[in-house]
């Protein structure tokens, strides 16, 4: 079989379609962007640990409350946001000083052992849950946060 025909016989793993020569030329693996995205969207599922088909929100909501899990096995009283549309997902309350925490479903990069995912924020500490290690990554670590003394303090609750 020469080349060209090895090259034309290769199917999409996602349509189960033809690639097209051009693509495969390319070192394509899919038959076209769409199919590209939707391979690598199920490949950060499958590798996250997360099961298919549970929406993307309880995912967040999953991912949200193993940090605030292991924030409060580490002594820190934890807040979480009520609205959608907060500036942070967590506040960490140490004493009188506290953090603002922003957390996100991340995967480990299989090609490095790197952690992967949005790391934008506006928040004093981002937190990156791996759900299929069941681990939450802290950048920058959040004892060294607290070590900092930042000059956020709430007044006294007590009456």
């Amino acid at each position: 079989m020469s080349e060209a025909q090895s090259l034309s016989a290769v199917v999409c793993p996602e349509c189960q379609t033809l690639i097209p020569e051009r693509r495969l030329k390319q070192g394509a693996k899919t038959c076209s962007k769409t199919c590209a995205t939707r391979r690598e969207k199920a490949l950060f599922y499958y590798s996250s640990g997360v099961v298919l088909g549970i929406p993307r929100s309880t995912v967040g909501a999953l991912s949200e409350l193993m940090v605030c899990v292991d924030l409060m096995r580490r002594g820190y009283h934890v807040f979480r946001a009520v609205s959608y549309h907060c500036p942070c997902d967590l506040i960490v309350l140490n004493e009188e000083q506290f953090l603002r925490v922003e957390v996100r479903t991340v995967y480990r990069s299989k090609a490095n052992g790197k952690v992967v995912g949005n790391r934008s924020h506006r928040a004093d500490c981002w937190a990156g849950v791996l759900i299929a290690e069941n681990e939450v990554v802290y950048e920058p670590p959040i004892e060294t946060l607290f070590s900092l003394a930042l000059p956020r303090h709430f007044s006294s609750c007590s009456a």
